[in-house]
């Protein structure tokens, strides 16, 4: 239960581990320094095609009965195209942490709400490079991907903003990590929410948060969305693969008819010839 709200400031509900409760204490990060609070000039931007490009359709997905090892890519990061051979690990029923494969793949939201509690900064770049940084953070510049990470929350809950959510608008929320980046997944990016944050952004907690205006699209539980990403993906891996087939089918039959038909040319041009003893 959420406690009285204190005139100077009401407690935003925060989110722990996927539970929701009671947090005023800000970040870490959030403490003015030396130097005075470091603020943000530019603002939040909507991506461009060269970002848009590298939703979760761009990506194989990684199958957990039949792995294909992908090699990592090495270096700094540069960009997302360094990672196009990549396969995408979606799994929104996930029960082992260590099923997730920690090389060679990019992750979905859903999975980066799993895994980033649970790992030092270091590890987590080192296993998943392209989504998240040096410092642990997912990368400003990244789409959403896959399933969305969410939380239900009820009448009364106070967001990171301090509004509070009203009877109508009871039900799912899309997570805000540390308050600064959303895990809307495919569906939110579907939607045109997503935005790409300031890369320098402050803190505004130290787990995850949510916002009032970011309900979610599809109210189901996280990675419980009737028909899955999963399926919808395969299925076009599948179709993608049978168009491929039978078009490989009808040009080897063009061919064939082709090669038959210059045959038969042959045999006609053959009997001319007999026919006006021009025959060598």
């Amino acid at each position: 239960m959420l406690s009285t709200p204190s005139k100077k400031r009401m407690k935003t509900t925060m989110i722990q581990g996927g539970v929701a409760s009671s947090d005023p204490t800000p970040s870490p990060s959030d403490s003015p320094t030396k130097k005075g609070k470091r603020t943000v000039k530019s603002s939040a931007r909507v991506p461009t095609p060269s970002y848009k490009k590298y939703d979760t359709s761009h990506y194989t997905l990684y199958d957990l009965k039949n792995p294909s090892p992908i090699a990592p890519v090495g270096g700094a990061f540069v960009s997302f195209g360094r990672y196009d051979n990549y396969r995408l690990f979606i799994n929104g029923a996930l029960n082992n942490l260590g099923e997730i494969p920690t090389s060679g793949v990019r992750i979905d939201d859903l999975t980066i709400s799993r895994v980033i509690n649970t790992m030092k900064a270091s590890a987590l770049h080192r296993n998943w490079p392209a989504d998240l940084n040096k410092a642990g953070m997912i990368r400003a510049t990244r789409v959403p991907l896959g399933h969305a990470a969410k939380i239900y929350m009820k009448e009364g809950e106070v967001d990171i903003d301090e509004k509070v959510v009203k009877k109508n608008e009871e039900g799912y929320f899309y997570k805000w990590w540390r308050g600064i980046h959303c895990l809307m997944g495919q569906e939110g990016f579907d939607a045109n929410q997503y935005l790409i944050r300031p890369s320098f952004e402050t803190f505004r907690c130290a787990q995850f948060s949510f916002k009032v205006g970011y309900r979610a699209v599809l109210q189901a539980p996280e990675g419980q969305d009737g028909t899955t990403i999963e399926t919808k993906k395969h299925a076009m891996e599948e179709k993608s693969v049978k168009e491929k087939e039978k078009g490989e089918e009808q040009v080897s039959k063009e061919e064939k008819s082709g090669g038959e038909g210059m045959g038969q040319m042959n045999l006609e041009e053959k009997g001319s010839g007999e026919a006006t003893g021009d025959v060598r």
